[in-house]
C-alpha cells in the first residue's frame, strides 16, 4: 500500500454500474487525519471525507471493505443522522445498525466475498472465551443422537408439514414436541426404546377445531412411527396411550410474540437435548469462525469419531456405547483445548493416544474455511445442526483413516 493513499484505493474499490459513487468522490475533500476514531463526512462550505487511516488499516483493508466504509458514511449523511443530536454511544450504535443492516441487502455479493477471503489472521483466533461439549451415542440410525432427541427432531419435523397438508385445520408454523422414551434392559426380546409419553403444541386458529387436530395428529405420528420403526427396529413403533395435543389449551399466537423466543430455537434443543449438557453459547446467528458454533461443531466430530472407532477395552468390556467430549476456548487461541473425554454412562474417562487422538483439525480457520457457505443456514436453524447426515460437518473426519486408527490408553 506504500505510495497509494486512501483517496487511491477507494476509487479502485467502487463497484462497476457506480459512476455516482466516483463523481462523488471527485467533489470532496478527501483526508487521513486521527481527529476521527474511524470515519466521518462533514462540512459545509467545502464537504469533506476524513478518514483514520490506523482504523482503515485494521478493519478496511481490502477495497470491498473499504466501499463499504465509505458507503457507511453517506448514508449517515442521506438519513440525516449527522443533523441529529446522538447522545450517548447506545444511540449511535443504532443508527449504525440500521445501516449496516440496509448495505447487506443493497450489497450481498460484496458481502459475502469479504467474509469468506482475504487474510485470516485475525479471525484464525478466537476472539472470545466459550467451553463447549460433543456428544454422539453408537447409533447410526439415529445419526449418533440420543433416541429422544433423534425422535422429537424427526416426529416435529413430520409435524411442522401438516399446517401446509391441512389448510382446513387453520394451523400456523409454530410448534412443539416432548418426547419421554423409555430404554428397555439389553437382551429382551422386544424393541430396546419405546415412546412413553408425547406431548405436542401446534399453533392453531381460535376457529380451527381441536378435536379434528388431535385426530389428524395421531394418524399421523402413527404413519411417521411405522416409517421410523422400519429404518430403526429397536424403536417400538406403538405410540402410548396418552397422546397430549395442545393439552394446556388454546396455543393460537405464536413465534417472537409468544413463547419461542426470536430464534425459535432453545439451546438445549439445538444440542442434544437434556440428555447431554450444554456449552451455553448459541450456535445460529455466528458464522463459522466463532467459537460458539465451530467449537460446538469440533467435539460433535470428535465424539462421533470415538463412539465410531474406540476399540473395546483390554479388560475384555464392551467399548463405551456414549462419548462425551469437553472443549474450551480462550481469546486468542487458534485451536480448541481438549479438556476431558468422557464415558457418560459411568462417569469415567476415556483415555486415547497416538495420532488418532488429535481427531481433525480443531482450528477455527479450518472451520471457516470448510463450512462456510457448505450448508443451508436456514434449514440449519430449523431442523438443527447435528440432525442431517449429509452436512459437511457431520461427515465422517477424513483424517480419521489418515492419522491411523484411535488407540485406547492402557
Amino acid at each position: 500500500m506504500k505510495g497509494r493513499t486512501i483517496a487511491d484505493r477507494l476509487f479502485e474499490g467502487i463497484p462497476a454500474g457506480m459512476p455516482e459513487t466516483a463523481c462523488f468522490l471527485r467533489v470532496v475533500e478527501v483526508s487521513e487525519t486521527s481527529e476521527v476514531p474511524t470515519a466521518a463526512i462533514d462540512g459545509f462550505d467545502r464537504v469533506r471525507l476524513r478518514l483514520n487511516p490506523e482504523f482503515v488499516e485494521r478493519h478496511a483493508a481490502t477495497p470491498g471493505r473499504l466501499f463499504m466504509l465509505l458507503m457507511h458514511e453517506i448514508h449517515h449523511v442521506a438519513l440525516g443522522h449527522t443533523h441529529r443530536r446522538v447522545v450517548g454511544r447506545r444511540a449511535n450504535f443504532a443508527f449504525d445498525a440500521v445501516i449496516n443492516a440496509l448495505l447487506s441487502r443493497r450489497f450481498p455479493e460484496l458481502i459475502r466475498s469479504e467474509l469468506t477471503s482475504g487474510p485470516l489472521e485475525d479471525r484464525s483466533r478466537a476472539c472470545d472465551q466459550c467451553v463447549v461439549t460433543g456428544y454422539a451415542m453408537g447409533l447410526a440410525e439415529t445419526q449418533f443422537l440420543p433416541v429422544e432427541h433423534w425422535l422429537a427432531n424427526r416426529l416435529g419435523r413430520r409435524l411442522a408439514r401438516l399446517w401446509r397438508e391441512a389448510p382446513d385445520l387453520v394451523l400456523g408454523p409454530d410448534g412443539k414436541v416432548l418426547v419421554v422414551v423409555e430404554e428397555r434392559e439389553a437382551g429382551s426380546d422386544a424393541p430396546s426404546f419405546r415412546l412413553r409419553g408425547l406431548s405436542c403444541s401446534i399453533e392453531q386458529r381460535e376457529r380451527g377445531n381441536p378435536v379434528e387436530l388431535h385426530r389428524e395428529v395421531r394418524l399421523l405420528l402413527e404413519e411417521e412411527m411405522e416409517g421410523l420403526h422400519r429404518g430403526f427396529p429397536q424403536l417400538d413403533p406403538d405410540l402410548p396411550k396418552s397422546l397430549r395435543v395442545n393439552a394446556a389449551g388454546t396455543f393460537s399466537r405464536g413465534g417472537p410474540c409468544g413463547d419461542n423466543g426470536l430464534s425459535g430455537k432453545k439451546l438445549v434443543v439445538d444440542a442434544y437435548g437434556p440428555r447431554a449438557p450444554i456449552g451455553g453459547g448459541a450456535l445460529s446467528g455466528k458464522d463459522f469462525y466463532q467459537v460458539d458454533r465451530a467449537g460446538a461443531l469440533h467435539a460433535r466430530r470428535l465424539a462421533k469419531q470415538l463412539v465410531r472407532t474406540l476399540p473395546a477395552p483390554r479388560d475384555g468390556s464392551a467399548p463405551p456405547r456414549e462419548i462425551l467430549v469437553l472443549m474450551a476456548w480462550m481469546p486468542g487461541d487458534r485451536a480448541g483445548r481438549l479438556l476431558s473425554v468422557l464415558d457418560p454412562r459411568s462417569g469415567r474417562p476415556v483415555r486415547i493416544f497416538g495420532p488418532g487422538g488429535a481427531a481433525s483439525d480443531r482450528t477455527l480457520e479450518a472451520s471457516g474455511g470448510r463450512w462456510t457457505g457448505a450448508a443451508d443456514l436456514v434449514a440449519v436453524a430449523r431442523n438443527g445442526h447435528f440432525t442431517d447426515p449429509a452436512l459437511p460437518w457431520e461427515r465422517p473426519s477424513r483424517l480419521a483413516s489418515r492419522d491411523g486408527p484411535l488407540r485406547r490408553a492402557s
